[in-house]
């Protein structure tokens, strides 16, 4: 979008992603800010929805920038995981600063604030390709006790030592914007090697380009992520976020709900409403924290080690290989 991130308003006639994209200027909506009413529902609409004639309709955030929110990250020394379809780390912040160049942060809820974020294209998307390639037994045990193949998986993650026995993933399965010729990889296969040793090695992998992407926040901000809340789909798992913990080798805390990003909306909505005099006193009042999740010391220390002599090393080798496999490729189609 030709949007100014920074001033939060639309490019003006001079702008360079305005002229990029040669949107008409009646065709760019008007900015609200969210908690800003943008009108009532009518009396057609009433009669189509049965909401209510006259309800306000507020103007709520992102889904990210809600979720942000819900888990109660309001400033810079906490972090927000998303175990989404795609996950990302954030922050809040009351700066404007680039932590990928050219990639702005994205407005937050709060219209003073921004959420400067990394991202990680597929994410848990590939427990659902893990699920469907390689965990037809899951699949079919978890039909007859009528529950998820994830939780089948999940009961199983400590079987596999921290480190998978050598084995290490980088999540890459989607294009990353900053490293468009990079793809997935698993490298450190043994003979003694399960579907299981992949799995985690997929949640490993995960967080280490997670972890990664924090090193990159708190570099650009100056500031320590003291804690880390955790939401999505893959947060439901104890095993999975003590798994977080250790790699981060920070707390990590779940709130009230694992979707985040309603209950950020809802915020909003009770700040539109005046139920709170800001959006600090809305999180106290709304975001409840209700588990956590500490670091085991020597267990971060194994994968500190693999990140820093393994993880961090792996997309300076392949990038060579990646690059020459697309051209092959280039050529094939």
């Amino acid at each position: 979008m030709p949007l100014n991130y920074k001033n939060k308003e639309w490019d003006g006639p001079f702008g360079l992603k305005r002229n990029i994209f040669q949107i008409p200027k009646d065709k760019l909506y008007p900015i609200f800010g969210a908690g800003e009413t943008l009108g009532v529902i009518t009396a057609e609409a009433s009669a189509q929805t049965g909401l209510v004639k006259g309800l306000k309709v507020i103007a709520s955030g992102s889904d990210k920038a809600c979720e942000t929110l819900g888990v109660g990250c309001i400033d810079e020394s906490t972090g927000s995981i998303s175990l989404g379809s795609q996950a990302t780390i954030e922050t809040t912040s009351d700066r404007y600063y680039e932590v990928q160049r050219f990639i702005p942060p994205f407005p937050a809820v709060d219209p003073a604030l921004f959420n400067p974020e990394i991202n990680v294209y597929r994410g848990f998307w590939m427990i659902s390709w893990f699920k469907n390639e390689f965990a037809q037994m899951e699949k079919t045990q978890a039909d007859l006790e009528g529950i998820t193949p994830e939780e089948l998986l999940n009961r199983r993650l400590n079987e596999i030592p921290p480190g998978c026995s050598g084995l290490m993933l980088q999540p890459f399965w989607g294009n990353e914007i900053t490293r468009p010729e990079s793809r997935g990889s698993i490298i450190g296969f043994r003979e003694d090697h399960t579907r299981l040793h992949i799995y985690r090695a997929i949640i490993e992998g995960i967080a280490f380009a997670l972890y990664e992407g924090m090193t990159k926040i708190e570099k650009k901000s100056g500031v320590r992520m003291e804690s880390l809340g955790i939401s999505g789909g893959g947060a439901q798992s104890d095993v999975i976020c003590q798994i977080f913990a250790d790699i981060f080798n920070r707390k990590i805390y779940r709130v009230q709900t694992f979707e985040t990003s309603g209950l950020g909306a809802s915020i909003a909505a009770f700040r539109g409403l005046g139920a709170y005099p800001n959006y600090r006193d809305a999180v106290n009042g709304m975001v409840h924290k209700n588990s956590e999740f500490l670091p085991v010391p020597a267990v971060a220390e194994i994968y500190l080690e693999l990140y820093e002599k393994v993880y961090s090393k792996i997309y300076g080798g392949l990038k060579s290989v990646y690059i020459s496999m697309e051209k092959i490729l280039e050529r094939e189609r």
